[in-house]
């Protein structure tokens, strides 16, 4: 299946959950949910860069998603794909990008 940045929003993230790089972008989701969780009831299990800021961390627990969607969508648009484990290197980048806005 080719993921073309041409496609339609709902199929584009359907075909997006079986590729490494898209499977790493739900994780950063569950992650996302589960840290705003977590600063929402104050357990405070989760390391979060800006836990004594609520407002700040919110936001940023929010918004990340989005903009590790973004940085994924501008990769795979830019990156050769000729290169078999280029997925692999997007999902690493992925996370990397959720942990340094976060963490």
């Amino acid at each position: 299946m080719r993921i073309d940045e041409r496609l339609p929003v709902s199929e584009y993230l359907r075909r997006s959950k079986s590729t490494p790089d898209g499977m790493a972008w739900i994780l950063v989701c569950i992650a996302s949910a589960l840290g705003l969780i977590d600063l929402y009831f104050g357990w405070n299990l989760l390391p979060l860069a800006y836990a004594s800021k609520f407002d700040k961390a919110a936001i940023m627990l929010i918004f990340s998603p989005l903009l590790v969607f973004l940085a994924l969508v501008n990769l795979r648009g830019s990156s050769s794909n000729h290169y078999s484990k280029m997925a692999w290197i997007r999902a690493i980048i992925v996370v990397t990008v959720f942990v340094v806005l976060n963490f």
